[in-house]
């Protein structure tokens, strides 16, 4: 487990990052994802998003590769 703090900047906020190699990442990755897909088959913030450049094949793109992670971790650790 590693921990990151990157050094504050002129803006005056911070952040943490925490990186973990844990075979349980699948379970928390997968419900992400379950989330996120029910929230944008309900069309729900969608509108930010598209304000600001985001189109749907953004959001294929970016369930795809969730996805491609989530089947690659669970064949590399053998659940």
């Amino acid at each position: 487990m590693g921990f990151f703090f990157p050094a504050q900047g002129n803006s005056g906020t911070s952040a943490v990052t925490m990186a973990a190699n844990h075979s349980s990442i699948t379970d928390h990755l997968s419900l992400i994802g379950f989330s996120a897909q029910l929230k944008y088959d309900a069309k729900a913030y969608l509108h930010w998003y598209e304000k600001y450049g985001c189109e749907q094949s953004d959001f294929d793109d970016a369930f795809t590769v969730l996805n491609d992670c989530i089947q690659a971790y669970t064949e590399m650790v053998g659940r």
